[in-house]
């Protein structure tokens, strides 16, 4: 019986009624063109969730089946060939990432194995100091945790989109509240250099919504603007109405940018 855990993370990726499992016959396939006898946590898992139509796991990197038939044998031959590092005969590949590091199982009659690393770059085999089962527990923890940054990031993706095309300005509204709504996720560095451009853009193209408009300043408003964001958002148009709306936001960025970059007078000390 698969570990708990890793089941309701598994649930959680994928609900239950939608995993897609293999049959023994597969199961034996893979033995025997691997080379390999599966570990009793890896027949259980594949048994469950082995199939390749389980997007969520095959794009993510996880090798199933029929994917994984043959990947060791060609990943054998390419390193053989470009004298490189050789995985282990009994090595059973688990993940990938980009076809450039890889985690593999050592099938040593274990039902549990160890799950080994190993980047072709470094040329260097690494143990993950994890069990197979731990290992899927740790990875399908991080594609949720992945899942839902990108759900909390979604938001500026819409705003993104807008500020290139000038479309949905109803998306637009609900990304901008979203932002609102989780200001402090959307506060680090990276993100605002980002952002604020970006809000700078969808200003420029928002045609005749008050409400938009409005929302979009209150929301500029809450992050530094530098003038550099200002004149390239204001190359986008040549219309004054949106100029002159710019010009509602300029006296502020004047200000802040005296602020922050103006050496103290005599009289600060």
């Amino acid at each position: 019986m698969l570990d708990k855990q890793l089941l309701e993370y598994l649930y959680q990726i994928i609900p239950e009624a939608e995993l897609i499992g293999i049959g023994q016959d597969k199961i034996a396939e893979i033995e025997l063109t691997e080379e390999v006898k599966l570990p009793g946590v890896y027949k259980e898992f594949l048994t469950l969730c082995g199939s390749d139509e389980n997007k969520e796991l095959s794009n993510w990197g996880v090798y199933l089946y029929p994917s994984i038939l043959g990947q060791k044998k060609k990943l054998q031959q390419e390193s053989q060939d470009e004298g490189m590092l050789v995985l282990p005969e009994n090595s059973l590949l688990i993940k990938t990432f980009q076809e450039q590091e890889h985690w593999f199982a050592i099938c040593d009659g274990s039902d549990d194995p160890e799950v080994y690393y190993v980047d072709w770059d470094d040329e260097e085999i690494k143990p993950c100091n994890l069990t197979l089962t731990g290992f899927l527990i740790k990875h399908c923890k991080k594609y949720l945790s992945a899942i839902e940054h990108s759900k909390k990031f979604a938001p500026y993706y819409v705003v993104e989109s807008f500020s290139y095309k000038g479309e949905d300005e109803e998306a637009l509204e609900k990304a901008i509240k979203a932002i609102e709504d989780n200001i402090e996720f959307f506060q680090d560095s990276l993100t605002v250099s980002n952002l604020v451009p970006r809000l700078l853009g969808c200003l420029a193209l928002v045609k005749d919504n008050e409400r938009l408009i409005h929302a979009l300043i209150q929301l500029i408003d809450k992050y530094p603007v530098f003038d550099v964001d200002l004149r390239a958002a204001l190359d986008k148009t040549n219309s004054p109405e949106v100029r002159q709306r710019f010009g509602l936001i300029q006296s502020e960025i004047v200000k802040w940018v005296r602020k922050t970059y103006s050496p103290p007078s005599d009289s600060e000390g």
